[in-house]
């Protein structure tokens, strides 16, 4: 009965600590729209958020259509984060990293980097 409690305890605060990284990492997304001269609405607008991501990464909106192709998205994940942190004067590797732990966001983000 106590193993019942406390699989639910920690359930429950599990639930709460990704809810809590969703809700940061789409606070994150917005500055980072901002921050490229972009509105920030369109960073939870489905479809057109991947199209404008590859718009500030790589210059392109087209490039966002390679997402619906199944593998050639995660690669194309990697290059337009390794870009984006660039833009943004952060290292490229940091950016590889970022795709697999997107807390790193925050850096571009909440930092005082300036989008080039």
């Amino acid at each position: 009965m106590a193993y019942d409690r406390m699989e639910q305890i920690f359930t429950g605060a599990s639930s709460l600590l990704v809810g809590l990284m969703v809700i940061l990492t789409v606070v994150a997304w917005w500055i980072i729209f901002q921050k490229a001269g972009r509105k920030g609405i369109w960073s939870i607008v489905p479809v057109v958020n991947i199209l404008i991501m590859a718009e500030i990464a790589l210059d392109n909106k087209l490039y966002g259509l390679l997402y619906f192709v199944p593998l050639v998205n995660f690669v194309l994940q990697i290059y337009i984060y390794y870009r984006l942190f660039q833009r943004f004067g952060y290292d490229g590797i940091l950016g590889v990293v970022a795709v697999f732990f997107p807390f790193l966001l925050f850096l571009p983000a909440f930092s005082d980097a300036r989008y080039h």
